[in-house]
């Protein structure tokens, strides 16, 4: 029993030919979170693009995952609000 999370968006990365482009912010859920925090970087660092795309739509599948860019920590309060409402 955990509450949703935020995943950071990458850093900018000058002088090197990147496949993978900047990556978003995304409020998820508290599985994916658990998961989804190291072996997202990971894929990020390797500049994996196709398996982002598909761990992406894993997380999505089995949880949620809402892309969000400079609005996700509001967004986060939000979606825990909503979550919290469920319990009252």
């Amino acid at each position: 029993m955990s509450l949703p999370g935020l995943l950071s968006a990458s850093d900018p990365v000058t002088g090197w030919d990147r496949k993978i482009g900047e990556v978003p912010a995304y409020v998820t859920g508290p599985a994916s979170r658990a998961c989804g925090g190291c072996h997202r970087a990971v894929l990020i660092n390797e500049d994996a693009v196709a398996e982002l795309i598909s761990f992406n739509q894993h997380t999505k599948q089995g949880g949620y995952l809402i892309e969000q860019g400079e609005d996700a920590s509001k967004i986060l309060s939000e979606v825990i609000d909503q979550v919290m409402a469920w319990f009252k």
